[in-house]
């Protein structure tokens, strides 16, 4: 049985011997071998003060209890557990943000309040002195010691050294198109991963955020493109910026808060001074240190190398030869983004969602296109009241719709009799709809019939899309479009998600609380759904580190081969069938095009084409 020892602070080591954990003081001899020999046991505390360790183990082993030995001055450690968690731990984040938000910004601030939070800044650092070396860490980032273990356990399994770059070959044979077989390594490799966010991230259009949260010069909302943390904000002349957050003196970010309003970008470090636009204004001792021997206009913040809007929904590229958001949308991504604001012009509803789940940033995408899955990892939420799993699912009355660069639709569609009889009615009618429905389930939002405008602006076969739109690579647009979810890679062992939720404006606030509650419960981390999808994901990605497990390819070929695309007179590819895997298949092939593409000249010109024919 192995033994893997971890060192906490400078007092105990901990050890896990197979499910067992024990902490004992350092130099205890033999304490090893005692405890692979006591095996069975779950729980192992060792008494920290006195000795009968090996004669405690012998004792359980003869008698076939498991060993436990209560450690002394537990009341001790309970106290300062509470002490830091009710006291210690909130003044600090109390303390750190006044610090960090509050005197950069508020030039109003008196100098008696400067100076007591100052004086009273330094008193807490002494108090902080006095406290055992690990305890204001640990209490400053909030991780309790058995918490603290479990991110030990888990960055063991996590972190891979990063790999030579795979060559185009290998990257080509990750996914089979004709046998709808893919390889693991996708989900697992840091090469790839690291390619990824070189050859995908840095070239796309990535949402930013909608008009709606930047409303007023000075606005700003932070996001990423990638790993690279991006400040949107909107300048004094009402152009719409995306920012580096990254100061060019020394990299520190500049932009600590998620969204607000700012007259410039101060760097806390050295005090250089950003305005709206990039530039750089400000630089300290700029006469004295540097002697004038400085050009500030070379050293303004990287910018975007385009920034453009559709419906209000804003997007940006590092890359100046992507080709303009309209173009790289298609006639699927403006469908896809068209079904936000179906019903009308939206605002965004106050706040992200935000959580990390442990899995790839794919497996999280492609899971959106996955109608197979409802019926059987959702049953719960069907059990349980929330929805009507069969009201939604449609097995049989499914469309995929496939766009260029990879975006793509894939779910339930209205059949050609029933969007007929939509057509017919008027607006009002429409609503009549919504109101008999708001009496048979008053508890649940409705999701209305779309208007007459709708099928102008979606199509004649946009209109009849209920399912799930993905802009590639990473923008979910969930059913019925009030929500959007961006899929953040953070590592190729970490997805970082975040929901927006966006409603038609002058909505009676008694729906729009219905609709905040009900998406709150649907999605994100509180979530019905989600907490299910997250365990799956996660668990597939796990098995993908698996020396055996990631020898064996995922199958992805359910409806391979079976079914015609059908193209409208927008030209929107389709296929109207049952559950399928299509928009799977069309992920990955287009994975392979922008990873294997050495710019946009060549993804342009060696991108897979939109199927036709049996696919």
């Amino acid at each position: 049985m192995r033994v893997r020892v971890l060192r906490d602070g400078g007092e105990t080591e901990r050890m896990l011997v197979g499910e067992m954990m024990v902490e004992r003081p350092f130099g205890a001899a033999g304490l090893a071998d005692d405890l692979v020999q006591a095996g069975g046991a779950k729980t192992v505390v060792v008494n920290l003060e006195k000795g009968g360790i090996e004669q405690g183990l012998a004792r359980a082993a003869a008698t076939g209890e498991p060993p436990i030995m209560v450690r002394r001055g537990r009341r001790k450690v309970r106290v300062f557990q509470v002490f830091r968690h009710v006291l210690y731990k909130p003044t600090s984040w109390y303390l750190l943000w006044i610090d960090r938000c509050i005197l950069p910004v508020k030039s109003s601030l008196t100098p008696n309040f400067r100076t007591n939070y100052q004086f009273l800044w330094t008193g807490w650092l002494r108090v902080s002195a006095l406290l055992p070396a690990s305890f204001p860490q640990r209490a400053a980032a909030g991780v309790s010691r058995r918490a603290d273990m479990r991110r030990r356990e888990n960055s063991m399994d996590l972190v891979q050294e990063p790999g030579s770059v795979p060559d185009k070959s290998e990257i080509r044979s990750c996914f089979d198109s004709q046998s709808g077989t893919l390889d693991r390594r996708v989900f697992a490799d840091q090469a790839l991963y690291d390619l990824e966010m070189k050859n995908i991230y840095a070239r796309a259009w990535n949402f930013m955020c909608h008009e709606s949260h930047i409303p007023n010069p000075g606005d700003y909302f932070i996001n990423y493109i990638g790993e690279d943390q991006v400040i949107v904000v909107r300048d004094r002349q009402g152009e719409v910026q995306v920012l580096l957050n990254t100061c060019r003196h020394r990299g520190n970010a500049l932009c600590r808060a998620e969204q607000g309003n700012a007259k410039s970008f101060v760097c806390s470090y050295h005090g250089w001074n950003y305005d709206l636009n990039g530039d750089l204004i400000g630089v300290p001792g700029l006469s004295s240190y540097y002697r004038k021997d400085f050009d500030k206009s070379q050293w303004g913040l990287a910018k975007a190398a385009q920034v453009d809007h559709f419906h209000g929904f804003y997007f940006a590229t590092l890359d100046p030869a992507a080709p303009p958001l309209h173009d790289y949308l298609g006639e699927v991504g403006r469908i896809g983004l068209g079904l936000l604001v179906a019903n009308g012009p939206v605002e965004a509803v106050d706040g992200v969602q935000k959580n990390v789940i442990d899995c790839n940033w794919k497996i999280a995408v492609d899971n959106l296109f996955d109608w197979y899955h409802v019926q059987y990892s959702h049953a719960s939420a069907g059990m349980a009241g929330f929805m009507d799993l069969a009201a939604i699912l449609h097995p049989n009355d499914q469309m995929v719709m496939f766009g260029e660069y990879g975006h793509a639709i894939s779910g339930p569609v209205i059949p050609e009799e029933r969007q007929a009889e939509i057509d017919a009615m008027t607006d009002e009618e429409r609503l009549a709809v919504v109101a008999e429905g708001m009496l048979k389930n008053p508890d649940k939002p409705v999701a209305p019939p779309r208007p007459s405008a709708a099928r102008d602006l979606l199509g004649p076969t946009g209109v009849r899309c209920m399912g799930h739109p993905n802009i590639f690579p990473n923008l979910w647009v969930s059913t019925n479009g009030t929500q959007l979810s961006l899929r953040l890679p953070r590592g190729p062992f970490a997805t970082e998600i975040w929901w927006f939720t966006f409603l038609p404006k002058g909505l009676p606030e008694e729906i729009r609380k219905k609709q905040i509650a009900f998406n709150a419960h649907l999605f994100g981390p509180a979530g019905m759904l989600e907490q299910d999808d997250g365990e799956n994901w996660s668990q597939s990605t796990r098995t993908s580190r698996g020396v055996v497990s990631r020898g064996y390819r995922h199958h992805l070929a359910m409806g391979l081969g079976h079914d015609e695309v059908m193209t409208d007179d927008a030209g929107a590819a389709r296929v109207e069938t049952t559950i399928s895997e299509h928009a799977q298949r069309w992920l990955y092939r287009n994975w392979m095009d922008w990873m294997t593409a050495d710019d946009w000249a060549d993804l342009k010109a060696n991108r897979s084409p939109v199927p036709q024919g049996r696919v």
